[in-house]
């Protein structure tokens, strides 16, 4: 019945509201479970894929996610890197109106690799600055364009989640949408790698 799907709906936000501050506290105090590893990231945005399109498609929103053919490996928690993209794009999807659009793309610079979500939302206005990353915080006269409940928190635990990855995450914004720019650092050679990229050297040492 209608009276059931809404109690386990509420249900279901309230798990979600719960497990969300618990995440933002042990960010806070320095305790969150972390399991680094050197990750692709393509890998990693591919396996995801299907449900950030399904994300996007349940809103009549096109998703496009764009990645070279391969990218270094970064140092993070795989489990964590998709929990912020995940949130990323339903942030996304939840202020762009039917109709508009949402863009993944990842691509190598110095030393880290960047994954930026793009929409074409109602934006963030210039004097909210990174009060967007704050516990609960939302922007004034800003609403959802579906709907849908919002606990404020998605934003603030992702920003904690990359701090924590060693990696930043900063957005820029304007009337026409807003860009939300992750970067995450190259994971270091592995020892068998660096011996591999030493020998050379060391053959022509000898000559």
């Amino acid at each position: 019945t209608d009276a059931t799907r809404a109690i386990r709906e509420s249900g279901a936000q309230l798990l979600t509201l719960v497990n969300d501050i618990l995440e933002v506290a042990r960010a806070e105090a320095g305790r969150l479970e972390l399991d680094i590893q050197p990750v692709d990231p393509r890998a990693a945005l591919t396996e995801i894929e299907p449900t950030l399109r399904g994300l996007a498609g349940a809103r009549d929103i096109s998703l496009t996610v764009r990645m070279p053919r391969s990218l270094p490996k970064v140092a993070t928690d795989p489990r964590r890197l998709r929990e912020v993209v995940l949130n990323l794009v339903d942030n996304a999807v939840k202020y762009t109106a039917a109709g508009g659009s949402v863009s993944v793309e990842a691509r190598s610079v110095a030393g880290a690799v960047e994954v930026t979500v793009t929409d074409t939302g109602v934006g963030i206005p210039d004097e909210v600055g990174d009060r967007i990353f704050e516990p609960f915080y939302r922007v004034h006269g800003t609403r959802t364009q579906h709907g849908e409940p919002s606990t404020g928190l998605g934003l603030a635990l992702s920003h904690r989640l990359v701090a924590a990855l060693g990696g930043d995450l900063r957005y820029e914004s304007a009337e026409s949408g807003t860009t939300f720019r992750m970067t995450l650092p190259v994971a270091a050679p592995s020892p068998s790698a660096q011996r591999a990229q030493r020998a050379p050297v060391a053959a022509a040492s000898r000559r």
